[in-house]
């Protein structure tokens, strides 16, 4: 596909023309639901800040196109390996993870779904934790413990990509890896793991030669 056609089918899927708009905040809802999508996960922060800087719709399309091109590991071959991969575990977190009051390509687990994959590990514990109640004697809190369900995935070398390894082994990470979860009303939060996830992130760019 040319870059005309590339062009011509990112203009159609965010809805804009090649008009200009004046600031990030007056882009079309499209332009702005695309970065606040769940490619979100894979937006650098600098590249955030670079995209609310942008005045005009051609420069939301040039930086579309830069993004994708930054993350595919074989620019001479047709097709993108990132990409795909991308879109197909958006769409499996979408019906994986849906009843958390957000699109499940939005939540924690979808997040790491689509920045990991699927692990090679997946377990599931409970643990007591204090919590406070009111009540208690003269308007203080009483003490009181719940159940919280935790839910561990657990990836091993073979399950990540070569540049995250990389990554990883120049941290002197020790395998496997893993990312928590707790239940907490309808959502399942992460609170472990948060680093790695980054990395993955930073890992699907390609490095330039």
């Amino acid at each position: 596909m040319t870059r005309l056609l590339r062009s011509a089918s990112l203009l159609l899927a965010l809805g804009v023309s090649a008009g200009g708009c004046t600031s990030a905040a007056d882009m079309p809802g499209s332009a702005r639901a695309w970065i606040e999508g769940p490619v979100r996960w894979l937006v650098l922060p600098e590249e955030a800040r670079r995209f609310r800087r942008l005045s005009s719709n051609a420069e939301v399309l040039a930086f579309i196109e830069e993004f994708w091109r930054r993350r595919d590991p074989d620019p001479e071959t047709p097709g993108n390996a990132v990409a795909q991969s991308f879109f197909e575990r958006v769409q499996a977190a979408d019906l994986l993870y849906a009843g958390e009051g957000a699109p499940g390509s939005l939540t924690d687990r979808g997040r790491t779904l689509i920045l990991l994959g699927s692990p090679s590990v997946l377990r599931y514990t409970q643990r007591s934790a204090p919590t406070w109640q009111p009540g208690g004697v003269r308007g203080g809190r009483a003490t009181a413990t719940e159940r919280l369900r935790i839910e561990v995935w657990g990836y091993e070398v073979a399950d990540l990509p070569a540049p995250l390894l990389a990554r990883l082994e120049e941290r002197g990470t020790g395998f496997p890896v893993e990312v928590t979860f707790v239940e907490e009303g309808r959502a399942t939060i992460l609170v472990s793991g948060e680093e790695l996830l980054e990395e993955a992130a930073r890992s699907a760019v390609r490095e330039e030669e």
